[in-house]
């Protein structure tokens, strides 16, 4: 259910690509396995958002 849910609430990669300013990070965006749900993909990307949420920003 959860795997639904986050596919269904997800962006399309399409979606992500189509501004013009995403155009340099195309290449590195367009990697299928960045477009996959599962356990690893999710917590690393829950541990990054986490890492980046306390940076101590001035």
């Amino acid at each position: 259910m959860p795997r639904k849910f986050f596919k269904r609430w997800a962006p399309s990669k399409e979606t992500v690509l189509s501004p013009a300013f995403m155009q340099p990070f195309a290449k590195w965006l367009s990697h299928p396995n960045l477009w996959h749900f599962n356990r690893r993909s999710v917590s690393g990307g829950v541990a990054v958002g986490l890492f980046i949420a306390f940076i101590p920003i001035p």
